[in-house]
């Protein structure tokens, strides 16, 4: 249900893309859902205060993503996690995450105890599609030590994460 808004809830239909469907996805779309108008991410728009991301960040955090099946490790910045410095950011801080995939796997990226803009849309995690970029922004208004990792539990383990610190 919309959120401090009069309003019906929204329904809709999930799909990714090059996911398979063998006509079964389509017989179970509510009546009401069938020949719908398919949303992209830039048409979602949160109700959250700055929808535009007009405020200009503070600071911009280049994040590496890499590994592989042939490496023991995935890595941020060529560090695996625990082995790996914090990010250290201030309280209030409006920050960039720019990140860049080095790898032929997707990678969706997870942060605890913030949510983020995504273009117009706020998230908590967001697909680095291989060899792709994704940018987000936030505002470090939650202190204390917080995990930034892929959600991909393997490659997880193998390093791909680190602790967010704000103070």
């Amino acid at each position: 249900a919309p959120l401090e808004v009069q309003a019906p809830a929204a329904r809709a239909v999930l799909r990714y893309r090059g996911a398979l469907d063998n006509g079964t996805v389509a017989s179970q779309v509510p009546e009401g859902l069938r020949g719908g108008r398919q949303l992209t991410i830039d048409d979602l728009i949160s109700l959250e205060l700055d929808p535009e991301g007009a405020q200009p960040v503070d600071r911009t955090v280049d994040l590496r993503l890499a590994g592989g099946m042939m490496s023991s490790a995935w890595t941020i910045n060529g560090q695996a996690y625990p082995d790996a410095d914090p990010i250290d950011l201030h309280i209030g801080e409006r920050v960039e995450f720019r990140m860049f995939n080095q790898s032929n796997m997707r990678h969706p990226m997870h942060l605890h105890g913030h949510f983020f803009r995504v273009g117009r849309a706020l998230k908590d995690t967001v697909s680095v599609l291989p060899m792709g970029r994704v940018s987000f922004s936030f505002v470090a208004d939650n202190p204390g030590n917080w995990l930034f990792h892929c959600h991909n539990a393997y490659h997880m383990e193998a390093g791909m994460a680190r602790v967010v610190r704000i103070a």
